[in-house]
C-alpha cells in the first residue's frame, strides 16, 4: 500500500467535506462580500464565491449542520475554509507546473465510484445539488484532487523512507505504546435498585440477586439463560454478555469485582448506582506487549505518513511565502462594530 493511499482518500473526501479542526462552536465571524467578486485571488487565479460557498456547505454536511442557513455557515466557517482552498490552489498550481494531471478516464472512474455509493442516480444527483455541485464543478474538483495527489506522491512521498532500524528504535523508546492492557470478559445479571428506593425495596433486590447467584453456582441452569430470564439490564437478551473490557470502562465497584475474579467464578451481588449485579467472568487476557514483528509494518507506515505530512507542511509554507494572495473577504473594522449592549 502506498504511503499516500490515506492522503488520497482524504483528498477525494475533501470534495465533500473539508476538515475544519480549528472551528469552535460559536466562533462566528462577520463577513461581507459582493457576490460578483472572487473570494480570493491566488497568483492571479480566482477562487470564486461559489467555490467557497460549496466548500462551506460541505463542512456543514460533515458536521451535521446541513440545515443551517448559508449566511450563518459563512459566518462560522468561511474564513477558515478559504484558507484551505488557498492551500489547495497553491498545491494545484504547483502540480500543473510539474505536468501532473488526471486523465478523463480517471475522472470518469472516480465519478462512478462516488455515485455507486448511492442507491440510485437520482439520489446521487440530489445529494450533489444539495452540496452545491453540478457536473462541471464536480469534475473540476476531482481533476484538482488527482493532480495534487500525483504531485504529492511523486515529489514528496516517494522520497520519504523509514527503515526497520528506525522503527525498532521508536518501538524500544516507546514501550507503553505497544502494550495490550489486562482485559476481562464478563456476563452479568442486573437487578435494578435505585438509591431513592426505600429500605425494603433495596433489601428485596439484594435478596433476589443473592438467590440468582446461588442458583448460578449450582450450574443446573446456564448463566446466560438466567440472565435472559431475570436480568433487568440492556445486555439481558444477549445472556448478559458485556464482551471484553479493560480498566476504566465500567463503574468502579463492578470493575473492581470483575478484575479480582478468576475465569468461571460467579460473584456475590455487587452494588452500583444501577443496582445489584451478579457477575461471571468468562475469559481473561493478561497484560501483554505486542511483538515488534507484529507491529513493525503498521509502525513503519505510521512514521512514514508523519514524515510525509511534515514535508507537505514545509512545501505549503514555501509556496505560501512566494505566492501573491489577495483575500477579498472583508472582516469588519472593530471600531465600526457596535459596543456590547
Amino acid at each position: 500500500m502506498k504511503t499516500t493511499r490515506l492522503l488520497a482518500s482524504m483528498l477525494i473526501a475533501s470534495l465533500f467535506i473539508l476538515p475544519i479542526t480549528s472551528c469552535e462552536k460559536g466562533s462566528k465571524e462577520e463577513i461581507s462580500l459582493e457576490y460578483g467578486a472572487p473570494a480570493a485571488i491566488v497568483n492571479g487565479a480566482a477562487i470564486s464565491m461559489a467555490e467557497l460557498e460549496t466548500a462551506v456547505r460541505n463542512v456543514a454536511f460533515g458536521m451535521g449542520q446541513a440545515q443551517t442557513p448559508i449566511d450563518e455557515l459563512m459566518g462560522n466557517f468561511a474564513s477558515r475554509v478559504l484558507d484551505q482552498l488557498i492551500t489547495g490552489e497553491l498545491l494545484y498550481q504547483e502540480a500543473i507546473k510539474g505536468g501532473f494531471a488526471a486523465s478523463e478516464e480517471e475522472i470518469d472512474k472516480a465519478l462512478t465510484d462516488i455515485s455507486s455509493q448511492y442507491p440510485t442516480a437520482e439520489e446521487f444527483q440530489a445529494e450533489m445539488k444539495n452540496r452545491g455541485y453540478d457536473k462541471e464543478t464536480l469534475r473540476k474538483n476531482i481533476e484538482k484532487q488527482f493532480a495534487i495527489q500525483q504531485f504529492v506522491e511523486e515529489t514528496i512521498a516517494s522520497k520519504v523512507n523509514v527503515t526497520e532500524t528506525e522503527a525498532r528504535e521508536f518501538f524500544d523508546q516507546n514501550p507503553d505504546n505497544f502494550q495490550t492492557p489486562e482485559q476481562v470478559r464478563a456476563s452479568h445479571i442486573l437487578i435494578k435498585s435505585a438509591e431513592s428506593d426505600d429500605e425494603k425495596a433495596r433489601e428485596d433486590a439484594r435478596k433476589k440477586a443473592l438467590d440468582l447467584a446461588a442458583t448460578a453456582r449450582k450450574g443446573e441452569t446456564d448463566f446466560s439463560q438466567l440472565a435472559k430470564e431475570h436480568s433487568e439490564g440492556p445486555s439481558g437478551p444477549n445472556g448478559g454478555d458485556l464482551g471484553f473490557f479493560q480498566r476504566g470502562r465500567m463503574v468502579k465497584p463492578f470493575e473492581d469485582a470483575a478484575f479480582s475474579m478468576k475465569k468461571g467464578e460467579i460473584s456475590d451481588p455487587v452494588l452500583t448506582t444501577f443496582g445489584f449485579h451478579v457477575i461471571k467472568v468468562t475469559e481473561r487476557k493478561e497484560k501483554s506487549v505486542v511483538p515488534f514483528e507484529e507491529a513493525s509494518e503498521r509502525l513503519i507506515a505510521t512514521i512514514r505518513n508523519g514524515r510525509v505530512n511534515e514535508q507537505i507542511g514545509k512545501k505549503i509554507s514555501d509556496l505560501s511565502s512566494r505566492a501573491e494572495v489577495e483575500i477579498k473577504l472583508q472582516q469588519p473594522n472593530p471600531s465600526e462594530q457596535s459596543a456590547p449592549k
